[in-house]
Formats: C-alpha cells, structure tokens, sequence
C-alpha cells in the first residue's frame, strides 16, 4: 500500500513488479496517519511511506501495523526513478520479512526491526 506522499513513478514500479497497489493518493488523499495504519491492517498491506510520523506510531504508540517501509531518499539527491529502483530492490530482497516490521531505506542502506506487540487499548 502507498501512502500519499509516494511518487507515482514508484507506485507505477510496484505495478509493474507485480505487486497489487493500494494507492492512498489515488483513493483517499489527506487521510490521517491512524486511518493510514487502518486501511493498511484491514489490508493486510505493508505501508510504504516518507512520513516518519507513521513510524512514530507504529514504534513509540505501538499501533497495530501489517509492516511500515519508509522511504528517506529525497533529501538525499535521489532521483524519483533511483528511487523507485532502490525500493523495489529492497521489497524483492526482503519479501515477506517486510510483515511485521519497520523498515527504513535510505541510499546508503536498509535497516529492519520487528515491531512491537500492540499496546491494549484501555477502556475508561
């Protein structure tokens, strides 16, 4: 699944990797971030994001998440089309290991970690 802020170029990448899309751009554009993580558990779907607000949640408000992969390549002078190669590299590479976990691309790597169980939600 793409979040908003993910160029089309990537998106169109993905699609032609064989990977079935969800596009929050082309669907649901100014969702905020909760809906985001949302559709992406009713999904099933890893989101791939430049927004280091859902790894926030995800990590430090334990939000439940099917896996979160964020993106920090503009800043960098990465091109959209290096871009959409370097994710797609890593989404080949890692497979499956995407599930469940955060993981953050940046030109000059990949790191990975598990997330952590969802925090109960309290009743008052």
């Amino acid at each position: 699944m793409a979040d908003e802020n993910i160029h089309p170029l990537l998106i169109a990448r993905l699609r032609t990797d064989g990977h079935g899309v969800y596009s929050i751009y082309e669907t649901d554009r100014g969702l905020p971030d909760e809906d985001v993580l949302a559709v992406s558990n009713r999904l099933d779907a890893v989101v791939v994001t430049e927004d280091k607000d859902l790894g926030e949640l995800v990590v430090r408000q334990r939000l439940r998440s099917a896996g979160v992969l964020l993106v920090r390549t503009n800043s960098k002078g990465v091109t959209n089309e290096q871009q959409a190669e370097l994710v797609s590299r890593v989404i080949a590479e890692l497979g499956g290991r995407l599930c469940g976990a955060l993981t953050v691309v940046k030109p000059d790597g990949v790191r990975s970690r598990q997330l952590p169980p969802e925090r109960p939600r309290m009743e008052l």
